[in-house]
């Protein structure tokens, strides 16, 4: 017997993917007071914002990002501007 996919890649892209819809960044990327000191804890701008970026998608997807998986601009830039860091780094 044959195996068979489950998901097809539209399906599994909605479904792991991550959302860059106005609703779910801020459902699901909106940092909370805890997340915040949690993202200071980090020395440098850069560690604060990529801390950032693998919790909320963490808590959206159920899973961290792959190592060469770049996450979306508008997820960095709505965590970035929560933060005062420069969306560039």
């Amino acid at each position: 017997m044959g195996r068979r996919k489950l998901l097809g890649s539209k399906e599994a892209a909605t479904l792991l993917g991550i959302a860059v819809d106005e609703d779910n960044l801020i459902r699901h990327f909106t940092l909370e007071s805890a997340d915040r000191l949690e993202c200071e804890l980090r020395r440098r701008p850069q560690n604060k914002l990529g801390f950032a970026v693998q919790l909320c998608t963490m808590r959206q997807t159920g899973r961290l990002l792959s190592e060469n998986e770049q996450p979306p601009a508008a997820a960095i830039k709505y965590l970035a501007e929560q933060l005062g860091i420069d969306a560039r780094l």
